[in-house]
């Protein structure tokens, strides 16, 4: 049962480390460039692409509350990994494969609305 319990324990460690990794990312360069694209898009008067830009700056909004509050606040396991099985069902990958999600959102981003 020790060996169980040290294994679950040091999986959510490693979950809370991508966490803060995946929260840093979000808070320093990806949700301060979602605004950033937004207000651009207004500026040049394009309704579409801004409500477009809104849906998905809701979406990863979502997504740093939760990967914040896994990463930084929560120290509770069984809440951690409840709030992790939540992230999985909002974005469909492992909270590992976020990061990866996130660098191909926004290469395309990058592409499709210059």
């Amino acid at each position: 049962m020790q060996h169980s319990l040290q294994s679950g324990t040091s999986e959510i460690g490693r979950t809370q480390a991508v966490c803060r990794d995946i929260e840093k990312e979000m808070r320093t360069k990806v949700l301060p460039y979602m605004e950033y694209r937004i207000k651009q898009e207004a500026l040049r008067g394009n309704r579409g692409n801004v409500s477009k830009l809104q849906e998905t700056n809701a979406y990863w909004k979502k997504v740093y509350e939760k990967v914040d509050t896994i990463g930084r606040q929560e120290t509770n396991p069984y809440k951690i990994w409840q709030m992790q099985r939540e992230l999985e069902t909002l974005t469909g990958h492992k909270t590992h494969q976020v990061i990866d999600q996130l660098a191909g959102h926004f290469e395309t981003l990058g592409k499709f609305y210059q």
